[in-house]
């Protein structure tokens, strides 16, 4: 075998290694949680030894630190292109689908390992960097949704007293739709980001009819 595939070969098998780690330990951390998941059954489960786990993770805090980092460069990802309008009123309608369609459908339904505060009170069980940058996403994302509302308010399309509780609420608004969305029941994603998004601007006081009067340039189909 040339030497140039061979390398390339031993990549593609240890990147597709570190995925099966990192997404067994992401179904069990869910389904037993993170202090009761040991790393001997996480190697079992990914049909490995613990000594090879341990090849391509120093410990299982640095397994949670990249389940939960990798979780939030994709959700930060999606946001980022969902924002395509130019009003405040169209990017929060966007940012609130985007964020619902990222529970909805980046996962699967009911992975509270999604939500930002179950990301928060596990990343107090890392070491101090790795839980500052988890902690930095999240402010990050915090940050974007205030400067948004602020827009609005700016641009006198949003009517709030409190901008900080606005945004967490804005936010815990999106987060919690795994708590209850059924993938046989009678909406679709894309129809839960729609109606979240109309929920989410009727807080702020918004008109809805931006979004619903055809010439949006909403995300919604």
């Amino acid at each position: 075998m040339d030497n140039a595939v061979a390398t390339e070969t031993g990549r593609t098998t240890e990147g597709d290694t570190r995925s099966r780690i990192l997404a067994a330990a992401r179904a069990l951390f869910l389904a037993r949680g993170y202090e009761s998941t040991g790393v001997a059954e996480l190697a079992r489960k990914v049909g490995i030894t613990p000594g090879a786990l341990y090849w391509h993770f120093k410990s299982k805090d640095q397994i949670l630190a990249t389940v939960l980092e990798d979780g939030l460069a994709q959700f930060d990802s999606c946001i980022t292109a969902a924002l395509t309008g130019q009003s405040p009123t169209v990017r929060l309608y966007q940012l609130v689908g985007a964020h619902v369609r990222s529970q909805l459908t980046g996962y699967d339904v009911h992975d509270v390992l999604s939500t930002n505060f179950v990301i928060s009170q596990l990343a107090e069980q890392l070491s101090a960097s790795a839980r500052e940058r988890i902690h930095g996403h999240l402010r990050a994302h915090l940050d974007l949704v205030e400067k948004i509302i602020q827009d609005g308010i700016e641009a006198k399309e949003f009517e709030i007293d409190q901008l900080a509780l606005t945004a967490l609420a804005v936010i815990n608004l999106a987060d919690y739709t795994i708590t209850w969305f059924r993938a046989d029941g009678p909406l679709r994603p894309d129809e839960v980001a729609h109606i979240y998004g109309l929920l989410a601007l009727r807080m702020v006081g918004a008109q809805t009819s931006v979004v619903m009067d055809g010439s949006t340039d909403s995300k919604y189909p």
